[in-house]
């Protein structure tokens, strides 16, 4: 109790305190916490949570070092692995990743990638789009490689706690047209009230949201089997609303329309308890929608989440014809160009937002092939698993409603690099279904 007490009293004081202005003490109070979860070898949800709000958590420490977040996230996940195996890990025992068919389709498509970019014209972007490429492949192989078999007693809630004091940090770049950086609360303050919120103002409303949205999700997971005693957790999500909804993008909230339904379904039909505890979680929920809506009534706002407009910043509006444009190209250039090589005919803003538009471009039909393969494999899952009479534990199901949420984020967006993240999640998903059909069958 008196550790939901503090994260309470430590939510509001930093919805209204500038991020920025307590970074080191900030610092140090994550970095003691996380020291202390080592201390209890809580690694498995300290590795997730890295894989997922790394990159927020370290906008701090790019701030003080100028190093690249993705690079402080790499290395961060080596330093775990290494403690891991000065402090007495077994490897034998680490979480079990051969899923043959599975790896054979992964190595086919990243065999594909690497052959495109032997054929690529180096230069600032293309340079720039492999190492980002090559970063995050790194970051994903090293996460999954840091699990072990005590996943099988994953604190879900501890995950969502270091989730939050990672995440935050995210309010760091928020600032107002003065330049003047911005408490989470004025955040709100400033970009709510606006029909585009926070787009136009040289924030990343992409990354951001892209990281909210998994963040939101993972509650959601846990909240709407709803007890009195998850209450704080609305505190700590309520970071993660507030990006998503300043950031008025339309990608993140219907890439997380599916899994929320398949969240539902699993809560109602599925679990093996009473659905009271769901349904009080969905009418709070629906509260918080119908609070917004009246919000954004009260104030004049037309909400690009809410309504068909694309207001006046126009960032990241325009996909339909970015799409006739990349059709156009390939029927007219039915060869493969190379890995990022089309920016020099179109340029960077009119990639094709959409991951088989772009595994088409680059690598060619055959990537496409072996990219619907390996699509055509998540969706066979996601129906065994609905149709299953054992319901999945609460990380497994995460994992593959994690494998749909970026699943549908790649549909829109034109970074290849982070979209390779539906590939990780989806690994761990079929190594902890794996994992308990083989103990099933053992008992």
């Amino acid at each position: 109790m008196k550790k939901k007490i503090f994260l309470i009293l430590l939510s509001i004081v930093l919805l209204f305190t500038d991020i920025n202005k307590i970074a080191i003490p900030y610092l140090g109070l994550v970095m003691v916490y996380m020291y202390y979860k080592f201390y209890n070898k809580q690694y498995n949800e300290i590795v997730l949570a890295l894989t997922f709000f790394g990159y927020s958590f370290f906008i701090l420490l790019n701030k003080v070092t100028g190093l690249p977040n993705i690079g402080l996230i790499f290395a961060m996940l080596l330093a775990v692995f290494l403690i891991r195996l000065m402090t007495g890990w077994e490897p034998a025992k680490k979480l079990k990743l051969a899923i043959f068919p599975y790896n054979l389709m992964l190595y086919a498509f990243f065999g594909l990638i690497l052959f495109a970019m032997t054929k690529t014209e180096l230069g600032d972007y293309q340079v720039f789009k492999i190492q980002l490429c090559i970063t995050w492949a790194a970051i994903l192989f090293a996460s999954l490689h840091c699990y072990d078999d005590h996943i099988n007693h994953f604190n879900f809630e501890e995950f969502l706690i270091i989730s939050f004091y990672l995440f935050v940090p995210q309010f760091t770049l928020a600032a107002d047209d003065g330049g003047v950086s911005l408490s989470p609360i004025q955040t709100w303050r400033t970009y709510s009230v606006l029909d585009d919120g926070i787009r136009g103002h040289e924030y990343d409303i992409i990354t951001a949201t892209r990281i909210a949205g998994i963040g939101m999700l993972a509650f959601l997971c846990h909240l709407l089997d709803f007890s009195v005693k998850k209450i704080y957790l609305f505190f700590l999500m309520s970071f993660f609303v507030i990006v998503m909804i300043i950031c008025q993008t339309r990608q993140s909230l219907a890439a997380i329309i599916i899994p929320i339904l398949i969240l539902l379904y699993f809560n109602f039909f599925k679990q093996q308890k009473s659905n009271f505890n769901t349904f009080i979680g969905i009418v709070l929920v629906l509260a918080s929608v119908t609070y917004y809506l009246n919000y954004l009534n009260a104030n004049n706002v037309e909400s690009r989440l809410v309504e068909n407009a694309d207001g006046d910043s126009e960032e990241g509006t325009g996909r339909e014809e970015i799409y006739a444009a990349a059709k156009a190209y390939i029927a007219e250039n039915p060869t493969n160009i190379g890995f990022g090589n089309y920016v020099s005919v179109v340029g960077g803003a009119d990639y094709p937002h959409n991951i088989f538009l772009e595994i088409m471009l680059e690598e060619g039909y055959v990537a496409v092939l072996v990219l619907i393969c390996i699509v055509g494999f998540i969706f066979i899952e996601v129906f065994k698993l609905i149709i299953s009479p054992q319901s999945p534990g609460k990380l497994e199901l995460f994992a593959i409603l994690a494998t749909l949420y970026f699943l549908g984020l790649a549909q829109f967006s034109v970074d290849i690099a982070r979209n390779q993240t539906f590939f990780y999640t989806f690994a761990l998903f079929l190594s902890l279904k794996n994992k308990r059909l083989k103990e099933l069958a053992l008992n």
